[in-house]
């Protein structure tokens, strides 16, 4: 299972870099969308100078690929994630550790690609 980032389905949207035909090779019950990701493509939407057309695209997308949910599980992961890499001086994004405790709790790989 593949995990999409924000930044790879903007990518994908503009037609940037391989990340189409990545996808594309790809069975799309093989392909997920963290919830948070949702979040930030919708606020990217309503921020947009061509809301309609990235409206039309999520919506698009989201036939074909499945949105994880957000659930207490996943906090747990995700506070246990977020803990851990602080404590070792490399933490990340606050958003990218709602991606990764989804990928961690779905046994997914997570794309930034």
């Amino acid at each position: 299972m593949y995990a999409l980032d924000t930044n790879t389905v903007i990518y994908f949207f503009k037609n940037r870099g391989n990340v189409a035909q990545h996808l594309f090779s790809l069975p799309p019950h093989e392909i997920v969308l963290p919830s948070v990701v949702l979040y930030e493509l919708e606020v990217g939407i309503a921020k947009s100078t061509s809301p309609e057309k990235r409206r039309n695209q999520l919506n698009e997308l989201l036939t074909v690929v499945r949105v994880l949910p957000f659930t207490e599980n996943e906090a747990s992961i995700t506070a246990k994630v977020r803990a851990s890499l602080e404590q070792a001086g490399t933490p990340i994004g606050p958003l990218d550790y709602d991606d990764c405790r989804d990928c961690f709790n779905q046994s997914s790989h997570f794309s930034n690609t």
